[in-house]
């Protein structure tokens, strides 16, 4: 868990510092006057300035020297943390277009036709990693007719629990309990859209064998998939399509659509600009970020063929690599490391529960 030491401006424009390990919870306990008695009186107040700590020991020292500082040093860190934030917020968004490929504007035939000269693929896939928003694009392609098929992949893995609080969440009334991600989405587009997909893979449990039980799939189904859409969670997006190029037919044309484009602001902390539906809290997408680069450099420890060979060759731009050296840094404890609980082997059940 993380741990913040902040400063709150008040309504009189006195500063209050102090520290938390959730900077929302606590502006919002300030300003509903139970935070301290100090703010009691000076409400509203906003957040002005806060730095992160590993733990709870390193926030109180800090709060307990910030306070020893005059009010001309305090101010002089508030527009540091301002830069800082902005510079950070770069970095961020600079991971986030890299990860979250997208190789046409829109899912339509007409954009579709414009960059591939077909105006339907074979099949579209969803990914069950993603967030929400992934199953409105689903959706929003399946009215436009974007493929032939729809297919939904995922069984359970390290989002999966997240996606079962925030589908519930959306739709108070869908069972999500033991669902599977294919299965929580394929609920999400049938209540909210009235739509179904084609096919479910409900077993697999990384970008490994989502492609892997995927490709099985359209081969048992008897379905064609020379040209195929892959719609998969922003930061997981451009692994899917090295793991799929890798793994597909040659000659396969793969159309990479993400489920969603976030766009990181400085605006007194880090927020979303339009958050997406669904949208992982920002600590979390920052880590699904961090872990995604390590992942992607083709070396030995990487998951290209230089090292575990998961993956086709990804080439990491110079300035990615930069922005991710310098949030490693400045959050050495989100980087994520890869869960072996989520590489089981390919169950002896059926993969796939049928919908047509």
């Amino acid at each position: 868990m993380s741990n913040y030491t902040y400063l709150m401006k008040c309504a009189d424009g006195t500063l209050y510092c102090g520290w938390t390990n959730c900077l929302e919870r606590r502006l919002e306990a300030h300003n509903s006057g139970k935070g301290a008695k100090y703010t009691r009186s000076r409400r509203p107040v906003a957040l002005a300035y806060w730095e992160r700590f590993a733990t709870k020991e390193e926030a109180m020292s800090r709060e307990q020297a910030i306070k020893r500082l005059g009010r001309k040093e305090k101010e002089k860190l508030i527009q540091m943390g301002i830069e800082r934030r902005k510079e950070t917020a770069a970095h961020i968004n600079r991971l986030g277009a890299f990860c979250g490929m997208r190789d046409v504007p829109e899912l339509t035939g007409r954009a579709l036709k414009e960059r591939y000269g077909f105006s339907q693929a074979d099949v579209m896939v969803l990914f069950g990693g993603s967030i929400l928003s992934g199953g409105d694009a689903l959706a929003q392609a399946m009215k436009e007719g974007a493929a032939r098929r729809y297919v939904i992949v995922g069984g359970a893995g390290h989002t999966t629990e997240t996606l079962r609080r925030r589908m519930k969440e959306e739709l108070p009334g869908l069972k999500t309990a033991g669902k599977s991600e294919a299965e929580l989405f394929a609920a999400y587009i049938k209540e909210k859209y009235g739509l179904e997909a084609d096919a479910l893979e409900c077993y697999s449990t990384n970008c490994g064998n989502n492609i892997t039980y995927l490709l099985e799939l359209l081969r048992e189904r008897e379905f064609p998939h020379e040209t195929v859409i892959l719609c998969q969670d922003a930061t997981m997006q451009r692994r899917m399509d090295a793991g799929m190029r890798l793994a597909a037919p040659a000659g396969t044309v793969i159309v990479n659509y993400a489920a969603y484009r976030a766009e990181v602001e400085e605006d007194g902390s880090l927020s979303f600009r339009q958050p997406p539906a669904g949208m992982w809290e920002m600590e979390r997408y920052i880590s699904l970020l961090l872990g995604e680069i390590p992942r992607l450099t083709d070396d030995e420890n990487g998951y290209g063929p230089r090292g575990k060979g998961f993956i086709a060759h990804v080439e990491v731009p110079e300035d990615v690599r930069a922005s991710f050296e310098a949030l490693k840094q400045e959050f050495p404890d989100l980087v994520r490391e890869a869960n072996p609980a989520f590489s089981a082997p390919k169950p002896s059940a059926p993969q796939e529960i049928p919908l047509s």
